[in-house]
C-alpha cells in the first residue's frame, strides 16, 4: 500500500479521516498525501484556536493542550507544535502494525514517558496502567490514526453538553456529513453567535440520529443501492466524568425513511412523526 489513508472501522479516526478528506477537497481518503495534510493542520490549528471551538476541547480531549491553563492565549502555538510532532510519523499504510486502529503502522510513544496516548490525545481513553494488554500504559495508535482523531471535531455534532460522532458503513454518507458540518462550521464563522461545533440545539441524541439521517437523505445522493446502517457515540470526555452512550439506526430503516421522503405519503409521515413528538 502507498497511501496514507483508508477508513479503519474506529469510529475517531474514521471521522477525522472523512474531515481531512473534505478539508482537503479530495474524493476518497486515498487521495490524501503527506503535503496535504501538511499544509491542512496550520488552517485546522487557526479555527480550533477561536474561543467557541475551544470549549469544544473540554468535551473531547479531556486536559489537551487547547484547554490546560498554562496555555492559554498560546492555543494555536501549542495545538500546532503538538500535532506537528506527530506529523513527524506520518507514514503509508503498510501490511502490518501493531496500531489498534488501521494495524498497518507501528504504534507511537510520547516523549518522555514512552508511553501511548491518553484521554488527553484520544477521546474515552484511559490512561490506568494495566488497563490494556501488556500492562501498557495508555492505547496504542500510529501517528497517522492519532493526526485523525485530533481533527475529528470538525465533524462532530454538538448535542447539549455532549458531543455526537456520526460513523456509517457507507463511505459515502461518511464524505457527505463531513461535507455538511465542515461546509457549516465554514459559513457560520464570521456570525457573531458563532458556535464553533456544528448544532442544531437537538438535546436528545436519538432525536439527533433521525435528524441527521435526514439530512443525508434530503441530499441529492442516490441512497437505493447503499446499504446505509448509522451509529452515532454520545459522549463526553469532560475530566470529571467521561461518558458514552451509542443509538443504531439500521440499514432497514434508513431506506424506509429514504422511500417515505420521496414518496406521495410525506405529508402523512409527518404527521405521524408530529403527533409522537407531541405524546
Amino acid at each position: 500500500m502507498s497511501h496514507l489513508f483508508e477508513y479503519t472501522g474506529n469510529p475517531f479516526v474514521d471521522a477525522g479521516i472523512s474531515a481531512l478528506t473534505k478539508w482537503c477537497d479530495k474524493k476518497t481518503p486515498q487521495e490524501l498525501t503527506e503535503a496535504d495534510v501538511k499544509k491542512a493542520l496550520p488552517e485546522i490549528a487557526t479555527l480550533f484556536s477561536q474561543k467557541a471551538w475551544i470549549k469544544t476541547f473540554y468535551t473531547t480531549f479531556s486536559n489537551g493542550v487547547m484547554v490546560q491553563p498554562s496555555n492559554k492565549g498560546k492555543e494555536r502555538e501549542k495545538w500546532l507544535a503538538f500535532i506537528s510532532e506527530l506529523a513527524k510519523e506520518l507514514q503509508p499504510l503498510s501490511d502490518h502494525g501493531s496500531c489498534v486502529a488501521c494495524g498497518c503502522r507501528e504504534a507511537i510513544r510520547i516523549r518522555k514517558e514512552k508511553r501511548g496516548l491518553l484521554r488527553s490525545e484520544v477521546p474515552m481513553t484511559s490512561g490506568s496502567l494495566n488497563y490494556y494488554s501488556y500492562a501498557s500504559s495508555g492505547a496504542d495508535y500510529c501517528g497517522t490514526c492519532a493526526i485523525a482523531i485530533q481533527v475529528s471535531p470538525l465533524v462532530l455534532y454538538r448535542s447539549g453538553g455532549k458531543m455526537i460522532l456520526v460513523h456509517s458503513s457507507s463511505e459515502k454518507a461518511m464524505r457527505l456529513w463531513a461535507k455538511m458540518t465542515i461546509n457549516e462550521v465554514r459559513s457560520q464563522i464570521s456570525l457573531e453567535n458563532y458556535t464553533g461545533c456544528f448544532t442544531e440545539n437537538y438535546t436528545n441524541p436519538q432525536n439527533a440520529l433521525f435528524q441527521i439521517a435526514k439530512k443525508l437523505i434530503q441530499d441529492k445522493e442516490d441512497w437505493a443501492n447503499d446499504p446505509v446502517a448509522i451509529r452515532i457515540y454520545h459522549f463526553t470526555n469532560y475530566g470529571q466524568g467521561a461518558e458514552l452512550s451509542y443509538y443504531d439506526l439500521p440499514a432497514r430503516i434508513f431506506h424506509f425513511l429514504n422511500e417515505v421522503q420521496h414518496s406521495e405519503e410525506l405529508s402523512d409521515w409527518r404527521n405521524i412523526v408530529r403527533h409522537r413528538y407531541r405524546y
